[in-house]
């Protein structure tokens, strides 16, 4: 029995797709490796634990009744300090640097997360335009640098 002349291309077709989808396929995972691999070996800044400091109750900060539109925190590098409370009349802030030296950075672990958020560097904080809604209203901080919150609403 002769096969039916319209079935050939058709057989060459699928393979033609076949060969198609598994190089691009291929080409796919390589590049999504290559960028897993690159992010895994971003260094971390210098210090940068994910250990809470021992004195972390000398360096909590209540300031739930605060009344002024900001205030100043200096970061320390090793270990997650003390609960910083934000002022309850905050429904959300803003985050930035004083100064401009590119090897500050910041991680904040908000209290009921299981993990920390960042850490931020410099420039991946100053470059942001930000009116965050916490999470919650206390967080943890770590890093080098000395930071201003400010409220925006």
């Amino acid at each position: 029995m002769a096969i039916p002349p319209q079935a050939v291309p058709l057989k060459k077709a699928r393979g033609w797709l076949a060969l198609f989808l598994f190089v691009a396929i291929t080409v796919l995972l390589y590049f999504a490796m290559r960028g897993m691999e690159r992010d895994s070996h971003l260094p971390k800044p210098y210090g940068y634990t994910l250990n809470i400091c021992q004195d972390q109750k000398d360096t909590e900060m209540n300031l739930s009744t605060l009344t002024n539109d900001s205030f100043d925190y200096d970061l320390i590098s090793g270990c997650f300090g003390g609960w910083v409370e934000l002022p309850t009349a905050w429904r959300s802030q803003r985050i930035q640097f004083l100064g401009n030296d590119k090897t500050y950075w910041v991680a904040i672990w908000w209290q009921g997360k299981g993990s920390p958020w960042g850490p931020y560097m410099y420039e991946d904080l100053m470059s942001r335009a930000q009116n965050y809604q916490s999470p919650s209203q206390s967080f943890r901080l770590q890093g080098k640098g000395r930071l201003r919150f400010y409220r925006t609403q």
